[in-house]
């Protein structure tokens, strides 16, 4: 059981059947009247990263992993005694207190760490970038405890039901994989109530404007931090942070790892698309998605003590229901500019990605590094297209592509078809309600059949009633430009699913065109 893993099923199984909400407050929260979308963005266009082409930007790191780092082998020794401090406390936690502590101290730590000279030596690089890379998570202190009163208050029993199941398994697994380890005060850290933390989400609303107001410049600080940093001269990652003190008891082999250039740029790519998914998911309004999901069950036959029929939910009835709130879907006032911001952040998480694999294919394997190149290659060519076509369709965020055709065609990568996709326009003009891209035609006929040549009496369900088959031309025009009836979009992206880089497209649409 390790960090990673800990903390990524930790948020799963708080979020069942309530896809990425929330918003902090007490009972009845109210946003921070002085709040402006600006500031979340540390960053902007003009100066992130620079106005240099992608191009030079390679050029200047490709060469990084010099040959006297080649073979560089990493120890403890390469590592520096704030960073081997910092690891034996943090391996020792054993409380969810212990944690918050932890990263109290390493916030404190880095804000006086920024005024001193010693920020400036190489030497606590490590300490630096291992800071930089965690903070943001501080954040998520009691994130499950503080979830709770959220789905409570939606009356969904049978979410509720699955979202214990999922912590308890979790439990389970922390105590059979890592009992007495700092990995299980890290789950009572994201579980248990924290001191400084105890505002606690009760509505969409609230998960939301935590997001947006809490999680989002922590990202953008980090992203901040972590690029201004140079990795030329690799730090060395001891895993015990990741899978605890009694890890590698017997050798040092794959214990320590070496990070650099490629791997910085790799964690700011990740860093980039979660900042872009938590400004797509914060720009309109999930008010009433609890309520959505309870008659969605209810229709299904949840949450009803008896059931007389249990009829399916069709692609037209879940439509119905979500029309019936109207709410539901709506952009927010500041829904433009965090949807503009969004697209920026797609190009970052293009950019970095192209600059962490050039940085790659100029390397000899070393399984020393982080990021292995071996197996990072091993799908070289297939890799490199994908990235290139994600660039081409993010590159429009610069002011230096702002007057081009932000049009670019993609090919179906096993029907060889075409679909032309214009991504920055609707970033850029994006719709003004999520509900104006449901479909609006559905399939009709009957819900069941009566027999087949092997059993002539014998009745079946036609699986394909009811399902979509048409959509508002004029919502999908911005995106795919060829469209000339609406009864192409599905078609459109299932193209656009199978072209290289288009999936970092069709995955925001996916649930909507289904």
């Amino acid at each position: 059981m390790n960090f990673n893993h800990i903390t990524t099923i930790c948020l799963v199984a708080a979020l069942t059947g309530f896809t990425a909400t929330a918003q902090a407050t007490t009972k009845t929260n109210k946003t921070n009247p002085n709040f402006k979308m600006a500031d979340v963005i540390t960053k902007t266009v003009s100066n992130l990263p620079s106005e240099a082409d992608l191009d030079k930007y390679t050029k200047k790191i490709e060469n990084q992993r010099h040959p006297a780092n080649a073979g560089l082998t990493p120890s403890e020794d390469l590592m520096s005694s704030k960073m081997i401090a910092f690891r034996n406390a943090f391996i020792s936690a054993r409380k969810g207190s212990d944690v918050n502590n932890l990263f109290k101290k390493l916030e404190a730590d880095y804000a006086a760490f920024e005024k001193s000279a010693e920020f400036t030596d190489e030497k606590y690089n490590d300490y630096k970038y291992f800071a930089a890379r965690v903070l943001p998570f501080r954040k998520m202190a009691g994130y499950v405890w503080r979830m709770v009163p959220a789905v409570e208050d939606g009356k969904i029993r049978a979410s509720q039901e699955a979202l214990l199941a999922a912590i308890r398994n979790i439990a389970e697994e922390v105590k059979i994989h890592a009992p007495n380890s700092h990995n299980e005060a890290i789950f009572r850290f994201v579980t248990e109530p924290q001191e400084g933390y105890l505002t606690r989400f009760h509505n969409e609303s609230d998960v939301q404007a935590f997001y947006l107001e809490s999680i989002a410049p922590e990202i953008a600080l980090a992203i901040d931090r972590i690029d201004k940093m140079d990795l030329t001269k690799p730090i060395v990652l001891d895993e015990r942070l990741r899978f605890g003190d009694v890890s590698f008891p017997d050798s040092n082999e794959k214990r320590f790892r070496l990070i650099g250039e490629a791997e910085k740029s790799e964690v700011l790519a990740r860093m980039s698309r979660r900042m872009a998914s938590v400004l797509t998911f914060t720009a309109y309004d999930f008010t009433d998605y609890l309520k959505i999901r309870r008659d969605m069950g209810k229709k299904q036959g949840i949450d009803v003590m008896f059931a007389s029929h249990i009829g399916g939910l069709t692609r037209e009835a879940r439509k119905d229901i979500m029309k019936s709130y109207p709410a539901f879907g709506v952009k927010k006032s500041t829904g433009d500019v965090a949807m503009k911001n969004a697209y920026f952040y797609l190009y970052l998480e293009a950019y970095f990605l192209n600059a962490s694999f050039s940085t790659l294919t100029h390397e000899e394997s070393n399984d020393n590094w982080l990021l292995e190149p071996e197996v990072i290659l091993s799908r070289s060519k297939v890799e490199a297209k994908s990235l290139k076509k994600m660039l081409e369709l993010t590159k429009f965020a610069l002011p230096k592509h702002a007057t081009e055709d932000s049009t670019v065609t993609l090919n179906s990568a096993l029907t060889g078809e075409t679909v032309r996709v214009n991504l920055k326009a609707y970033f850029y003009n994006p719709p003004a309600n999520l509900q104006d891209l449901m479909p609006t035609d559905f399939e009709k006929g009957p819900e069941y059949f009566t027999g087949t040549p092997a059993c002539p009496t014998c009745k079946y369900r036609n699986y394909f009633y009811g399902r979509a088959i048409g959509w508002d031309q004029n919502a999908y025009k911005t995106l795919f430009p060829d469209l000339t009836s609406g009864k192409d979009v599905a078609h459109f992206q299932d193209v656009l699913s199978e072209a290289r880089g288009g999936r970092v497209v069709a995955n925001f649409f996916a649930p909507l065109v289904r």
